[in-house]
């Protein structure tokens, strides 16, 4: 639903840097021969422990334990021309920030991915070019330092609402995945630029909702991913900011050999 209506984001998030690291599995086993042979180490990437804020359009985290931690810079890739970050007031800017609830029915906070349009004569509708399209967007880019297996994580609150937002989701890499939604989600599409992630119908869903959730999981190990948000809500209504969230629950992951 609108930012207006949303308590999204704990200050400490990103005024202090904090690194921790997920429970870890040892680096390597003796195998019959004596030689060591490498264990993946199950990784849990939490954003209000891991992830330092650096601003609007960039962050940071590590997670580790021992040896050199597996880092993740987040980054603003591109945003559309008729975007921009915060909401249309210019009163609030969560965007890349961590929020101050549980998203999607999880028990962990998300980070949050925060925009609105600059001009409502210029939103797109579902029926619009791409190129249209592309200028009610932001582009957010998540890479790795090294390449990570078994990459999964809940993309939360992907809704609509009348004259405001309709929440749509792309998400592109090298990588193989699969996304999708559960059983009672309102969230229809794969997460291709062909069949976006997107709110099968408009209803505003609360943030603290798993209502609105579609799962990603990549099939083979990955360094980096892009994820595009949209808004296809082409209709407005001066009385209301049109600005649209989603946020990334905790990444789980798996080190490679």
């Amino acid at each position: 639903m609108g930012m207006e209506r949303r308590t999204v984001v704990k200050g400490a998030a990103w005024s202090l840097p904090v690194i921790a690291a997920a429970v870890a599995a040892p680096a390597a086993a003796a195998s019959d021969g004596g030689e060591a042979a490498c264990v993946p180490t199950q990784m849990h990437l939490d954003w209000a422990r891991d992830y330092r804020r650096t601003g609007a359009t960039a962050g940071s985290a590590a997670v580790g334990d021992g040896g050199t931690p597996i880092a993740l810079t987040v980054t603003q890739a591109g945003i559309g021309a008729n975007t921009r970050t915060g909401n249309q007031a210019r009163t609030e800017n969560l965007n890349l920030a961590v929020s101050s609830f549980a998203v999607g029915g999880t028990a962990s906070a998300g980070l949050a991915i925060h925009q609105s349009p600059i001009s409502n004569s210029r939103k797109a509708g579902s029926t619009s070019s791409a190129a249209r399209i592309a200028e009610n967007s932001q582009t957010i880019r998540f890479d790795f330092s090294e390449p990570v297996d078994r990459l999964s994580f809940l993309i939360t609150d992907i809704d609509a609402a009348a004259y405001d937002y309709f929440d749509r989701v792309v998400i592109e890499s090298g990588a193989a995945f699969t996304a999708s939604s559960g059983g009672g989600s309102i969230v229809a599409g794969s997460g291709t630029t062909t069949d976006p992630l997107r709110a099968g119908r408009i209803e505003p869903v609360p943030e603290t909702s798993g209502r609105a959730n579609a799962t990603v999981s990549f099939l083979e190990p990955v360094t980096s991913f892009s994820l595009t948000y949209q808004n296809v809500e082409s209709r407005s209504n001066s009385r209301i900011d049109g600005d649209q969230a989603i946020f990334l629950s905790a990444l789980s992951f798996t080190t490679t050999c």
